[in-house]
C-alpha cells in the first residue's frame, strides 16, 4: 500500500515527569535535571569526577515536521514515534534522528556528543588506545616472606597474580564502547541493555564488592606527607620524586622497596609492602593516563596495613572504569583507562559468538577471568567489522548469566542501587537495567540517578555526583525491591515484560553503524533454522580447534542447548508478572 508524507507535531516530554505509557507531552524548564531518583539532602557532599553538554537543559520550542513514508494515514502520534524506530527514523526539532538514535532524548541527554552521533554522520573515530601496565606488573615479584604476609591480607591478592591480561584487544574494546551510555552506565543494544556489575566483579575478578567504600578523607593530604608518612622518605626525595605533580613512577617505586631482608625492621616491611601494593593499584584498579605514574593519594588507603583488606576493592573498581568508559564514548576522546581485565573478561563471558579462546589451565577456583586467553586484535579486523556484530546481535546469542552454574543465587549486594565509589570517582549503579543477567525478567527500569552537575563536550564527561557514606554502608535498604525480581523460566533467558520493547524504542539506540541492516528492536532472540545450525556448526569447529578437553566439550554442550531451547521447547511465552510490581519509573525511595 503506498504511503503518504504526514506532518507530525511532536514536543519533548519533561523527564522528571515522563509517561511511557501514556505518551504525555510537556515542556521542559531552562536548568532543571531531568529523570532524578534521589537529590541532595542537607549535610551532604559533593565529589567532582573527570568525566551533558552545554545548553542541554534548555527549554524546547514546539516544532513542526515533516516525516516521509515511514507513517500511515491517521496513525496514532505514539504509534508514528514507534514506527520510526523500527525504520531506523526519528523525530527532534525538525530533523530526522540518524539511524538507531533515541527518539527522545530525555534518557541519553549527552547524545550529541557521544561517538555514536558522530560514526552517522560518517565521521570515524578508529581504534582506541588502551592505557596498560600490565607490563610493569610483572616485573616485580615479591620474594620476602614477611612482606608476601602483609600482601595476602591485603585482599588484593588476585591482582597480584597472573589475572591481568598482558594485552587487550583494542579492536574490540572499542567497538563496545561506541555502545556504552554515562546516563545508564549500560551497553545498548537492540534487545536492550547490557552491563558490568557487581556479580560480574566479584565472579571475574575474585575481589571483595562488601566493605568500605574506598576512599578515605586523607586523599586529600599533601602527597609529600604522604609519601614521608607511609614510605619513609625523606622531604627531598619525595619532591624529587612527585616532580611537583601528585603521582610518582612505578619504576620509582619497584626501585626503592623491592628488597626487604630478614634483618629490616618491621617498619621497613610495612614501607615495603605498602609500595608493593601501591604499585599493584596503579598497573590494574586505577590506571590513568599519566603513563607509567600512580597517584600518590592512594596511599591514603594503605596507612594501616591491617585494614587494607575491608573496603570494597571491586566496587572502587568498577566505579573507576564505569567513568572511564563514559569519558571514552565522547567523539572527541582518543583512549581509555581503566582496568579493561574487567571489561574485556565481561565481553568474553557474555558473548561467545566472539570466538576467545578458553584457558585448558583453568579451574573454578580461580576468578572467572583467569578462564581466557588473552589475544591480540587481527591485522585484518576492523572496529567497523566488530561494529555490525553487535548491531545484529540477537538476544540468544547472548549468555546473560553466565555464573549461574558456579556461585547459584546471586548475592544480594547486586541489587544494590545508588552511587558506588573509588576514590574522588562517584558514579551510579543501575542493576534494575539489566535484571536478566541475573536470571530476572527485564522490567522497564527506573529513572536514572540525577547528577548534582554536569557538563560534556566532544573530549569531556564532567559530573558530580552526590555521595554519603551512610548510603553505602546501609546498602541493605537500597536494592532492587523483591516485588521487581520476577523469576525468568529456564529456556528463556532474554524473557522482559510486555511493554519493555516498546519502551526501549523510544529511549535507547541499538545501532551505530550508518549502514546497518535490520533496526528494529529484537527482544525474544528469534533466529531462522539456518542460523542456528551456524551458530552449532561454530562451537563444533571451537571444540576440534582448542582440543577435546572434557571443560571444552563442557563448554560448547552448554551453547549448543542454549541455541535449541527455543526450537525445543517452543516460542517464549508471555513473562509472568507480579501482582503490585511496578513497571515504569522507581517509585519506591532508594
Amino acid at each position: 500500500m503506498a504511503r503518504e508524507r504526514q506532518t507530525a507535531s511532536i514536543r519533548r516530554r519533561k523527564a522528571s515527569e515522563a509517561s511511557q505509557a501514556t505518551g504525555q507531552k510537556a515542556k521542559r524548564a531552562r536548568g532543571r535535571p531531568a529523570l532524578s531518583r534521589q537529590q541532595p539532602e542537607e549535610g551532604q557532599f559533593e565529589v567532582v569526577g573527570e568525566q551533558a553538554e552545554e545548553g542541554q537543559f534548555e527549554e524546547e520550542e514546539e516544532v513542526e515536521v515533516e516525516v516521509e513514508e515511514h507513517f500511515e494515514e491517521g496513525q496514532p502520534e505514539e504509534e508514528v514515534h514507534l514506527a520510526a524506530a523500527s525504520s531506523g527514523v526519528g523525530i527532534r526539532n525538525g530533523e530526522d534522528v540518524p539511524r538507531g538514535g533515541p527518539l527522545d532524548r530525555g534518557l541519553l541527554k549527552s547524545f550529541d556528543t557521544h561517538v555514536a552521533a558522530a560514526i552517522w554522520n560518517r565521521e570515524e573515530r578508529g581504534t582506541l588506545r588502551l592505557h596498560s601496565h600490565s607490563r610493569h606488573l610483572s616485573k616485580w615479584r615479591v620474594k620476602s616472606r614477611r612482606v608476601q604476609e602483609k600482601i595476602n591480607n591485603s585482599g588484593l591478592g588476585p591482582l597480584c597474580s597472573n589475572l591481568t591480561y598482558p594485552y587487550c584487544n583494542a579492536v574490540l574494546v572499542s567497538a563496545f564502547v561506541e555502545r556504552w551510555h554515562p546516563e545508564t552506565n549500560t551497553f545498548h543494544f537492540k534487545f536492550g541493555e547490557m552491563g558490568m556489575t557487581l556479580d560480574d566483579t566479584e565472579q571475574l575478578l575474585g575481589l571483595s564488592v562488601i566493605g568500605k567504600a574506598v576512599h578515605t578523607e586523607e586523599e586529600y593530604r599533601d602527597p609529600v606527607t604522604l609519601l614521608k608518612d607511609c614510605l619513609g622518605v625523606s622531604e627531598t626525595d619525595a619532591r624529587k620524586a612527585l616532580n611537583g605533580g601528585k603521582s610518582v613512577a612505578l619504576s620509582w617505586l619497584k626501585k626503592n622497596f623491592t628488597t626487604a631482608s630478614k634483618t629490616d625492621s618491621v617498619q621497613r616491611v610495612d614501607y615495603c609492602a605498602r609500595a608493593y601494593l601501591l604499585f599493584v593499584l596503579g598497573c590494574t584498579l586505577f590506571i590513568d593516563k599519566s603513563g607509567g605514574k600512580v597517584d600518590v593519594s592512594l596511599l591514603s588507603l594503605l596507612s594501616n596495613l591491617d585494614e587494607v583488606g575491608t573496603y570494597g576493592w571491586g566496587t572502587g573498581c568498577l566505579a573507576y572504569l564505569y567513568r572511564q568508559l563514559g569519558t571514552a564514548s565522547r567523539k572527541g576522546v582518543k583512549q581509555l583507562c581503566g582496568y579493561t581485565t574487567l571489561l574485556e573478561a565481561w565481553i568474553h563471558e557474555h558473548f561467545p559468538t566472539l570466538q576467545q579462546p578458553q584457558n585448558p589451565n583453568y579451574s573454578e577456583e580461580l576468578p572467572r577471568a583467569h578462564r581466557w586467553l588473552p589475544r591480540r586484535e587481527a591485522s585484518n579486523v576492523s572496529v567497523s567489522h566488530y561494529r555490525r556484530m553487535l548491531d545484529d546481535l540477537r538476544a540468544d546469542q547472548v549468555i546473560f548469566d553466565p555464573y549461574k552454574d558456579r556461585r547459584g543465587d546471586v548475592r544480594p549486594i547486586a541489587f544494590y542501587t545508588g552511587p558506588i565509589r573509588g576514590m574522588s570517582v562517584v558514579e551510579p549503579y543501575l542493576p534494575d537495567r539489566v535484571l536478566r543477567q541475573f536470571g530476572l525478567v527485564q522490567i522497564i527500569p527506573g529513572d536514572p540517578i540525577a547528577p548534582a552537575r554536569v557538563e560534556t563536550g566532544d573530549k569531556k564527561y564532567n559530573v558530580v555526583y552526590t555521595w554519603t557514606d551512610a548510603n553505602w554502608t546501609s546498602w541493605e535498604y537500597h536494592v532492587v525491591p523483591e516485588v521487581k525480581r520476577v523469576r525468568t523460566k529456564a529456556d528463556v533467558p532474554w524473557e522482559c515484560h510486555p511493554d519493555y520493547a516498546q519502551w526501549l524504542s523510544r529511549y535507547s539506540h541499538f545501532t551505530v553503524s550508518p549502514d546497518a541492516g535490520a533496526t528494529e528492536v529484537n527482544i525474544d532472540g528469534s533466529a531462522t533454522d539456518g542460523l542456528k545450525l551456524a551458530a552449532i556448526t561454530q562451537e563444533v569447529d571451537k571444540v576440534f580447534a582448542e582440543g577435546l578437553s572434557p571443560y571444552s566439550m563442557r563448554e560448547a554442550l552448554r551453547h549448543i542447548s542454549s541455541i535449541l531451547r527455543p526450537t525445543i521447547r517452543g516460542e517464549p511465552r508471555t513473562p509472568r508478572t507480579t501482582e503490585g510490581a511496578t513497571y515504569g519509573r522507581r517509585t519506591d525511595a532508594t
